[in-house]
């Protein structure tokens, strides 16, 4: 099965961010459960109170706390606090949250003022985020397959969408992280058919970022 397969492939790069994020500082007690309670910290330290259920069509927020909940960084304290302790409660709520997460995507029309933008610097990191948490569930137990379709089409998504908007070469840290996330997508999800020409396009392009987006004395721009 893919499962198998990327449990053999991935286990050298996981046992690498397992071990970073467990020597990073552990997440606040308060904030996992304040999280697990889907009470979400957004954009600027706000805090938003979702009840029994994560409403992902997101009513009342407004434009900084929406981009912030797209890109999912309020997951952090409970998927830290999960591959610290492997804790099961954290867990069925990982799983539940991008479940319907990935389920919400068809509500989520262009236009209609509530889209997801598609920024390559967070986009960069929201693929990071997104890879850890699958390889996290692979290598703790079983995934549920709607679980495992979600992440894997997820990232598959995102892939296109850094592959889409990193298109156009521009002299820029945005476009630099950009394409350097697509990278390591690439690299880590070869099974993708798209992964071989990402992987050509943002090793072009990081390329002419080492030559042409760096002063001398090796400032970024």
């Amino acid at each position: 099965t893919l499962d198998e397969f990327h449990r053999k492939t991935l286990a050298a790069e996981w046992e690498f961010l397992r071990h970073r994020i467990q020597e990073q500082q552990p997440p606040s007690p308060d904030r996992v459960q304040e999280t697990l309670a889907n009470t979400l910290t957004l954009a600027e330290g706000r805090q938003h109170r979702f009840g029994p259920r994560i409403d992902f069509d997101a009513p009342g927020l407004d434009a900084d706390e929406l981009y912030s909940f797209q890109y999912l960084g309020w997951i952090s304290p409970v998927f830290r606090h999960f591959v610290r302790t492997e804790d099961p409660v954290a867990r069925r709520w990982l799983v539940v949250t991008i479940t319907r997460y990935y389920a919400a995507r068809e509500r989520l029309r262009e236009g209609a003022g509530r889209d997801p933008r598609f920024c390559m610097l967070a986009m960069s990191g929201f693929q990071e985020e997104i890879f850890m948490l699958y390889a996290a569930l692979l290598f703790t137990g079983a995934i549920p397959a709607t679980a495992s379709e979600a992440l894997l089409k997820t990232m598959l998504s995102t892939g296109r969408a850094l592959h889409a908007v990193t298109r156009r070469f521009i002299v820029h840290n945005i476009h630099t992280a950009g394409v350097f996330g697509l990278f390591f997508l690439a690299r880590r999800m070869p099974v993708f058919v798209e992964s071989g020409a990402w992987e050509r396009h943002a090793l072009r392009h990081l390329v002419r970022h080492t030559t042409g987006s760096y002063f001398a004395d090796g400032c970024h721009m």
